[in-house]
C-alpha cells in the first residue's frame, strides 16, 4: 500500500518527468544526413576567400573557426580555443579573408546560424563545415554574474548565459556586409 508521503513523492516525480520532457526540443536527425536530402544553400551565398553572406540578416561570416584558415576550398589547421576576454581580442585583431573588422557575433547573431530541424552540429555542415558540437563564445556577458558568458552549444543549437569565462572555447567571426 502506498502511504501519503510515498504518494506525494511518486506524484511529484511523475510531475518532474513530465516538465522535463515538455520543456526538452526534440532531437532531429544529424545535419550531415538532414543536408543529404535537402537544399543545403538556401540562407547563404557563398562567397570566395571561405566567406559566406547570411542572406537574411545581410552579415558576412568566416566560415573557419577562429585557428583554422580557408584554402583550396576547405578549411584546414585546427581549431583554437579562447576564454572569453581572449575571444574579443583574438576577433578584434583578426585578419581574414581580406578583412580586418571581424568581431565576436552576438548572442542573436549566432544564434541565427542554429539550424532548427538536426542536430550533431545544429548548423549547416555545408556553409560552416568544421563547426563542431560544443559552445561557441558570443560577444555578450552574463549582465547578473560578471564571471560568466553566454554561449550557442551547437550540438542542439542552445544559448546559455552561464559559461565560466575562463573556460576556453572555439570562435566563428562576424562582420557587418556592405
Amino acid at each position: 500500500m502506498i502511504t501519503g508521503n510515498r504518494l506525494k513523492y511518486l506524484f511529484m516525480a511523475i510531475a518532474v518527468c513530465f516538465a522535463l520532457q515538455a520543456s526538452a526540443r526534440p532531437l532531429g536527425p544529424d545535419c550531415a544526413v538532414y543536408f543529404e536530402t535537402n537544399y543545403p544553400m538556401t540562407e547563404f551565398r557563398l562567397i570566395g576567400q571561405g566567406t559566406a553572406i547570411d542572406k537574411r540578416t545581410n552579415l558576412m561570416w568566416y566560415r573557419c573557426n577562429v585557428g583554422e584558415f580557408w584554402h583550396g576550398g576547405k578549411c584546414r589547421g585546427s581549431a583554437d580555443r579562447f576564454t572569453w576576454q581572449q575571444a574579443l581580442g583574438i576577433a578584434q585583431e583578426a585578419k581574414a579573408a581580406g578583412y580586418t573588422d571581424w568581431r565576436l557575433p552576438t548572442v542573436k547573431e549566432l544564434k541565427g546560424l542554429v539550424e532548427k530541424k538536426c542536430v550533431n552540429p545544429a548548423i549547416n555542415p555545408y556553409v560552416f563545415p568544421t563547426v563542431d558540437t560544443e559552445v561557441y563564445w558570443t560577444s555578450e556577458d552574463n549582465f547578473f554574474n560578471r564571471y560568466l558568458a553566454w554561449g550557442v552549444f551547437f550540438f542542439n543549437g542552445s544559448d546559455f548565459g552561464r559559461h565560466d569565462k575562463t573556460a576556453e572555447h572555439p570562435v566563428l567571426l562576424v562582420r557587418d556586409h556592405e
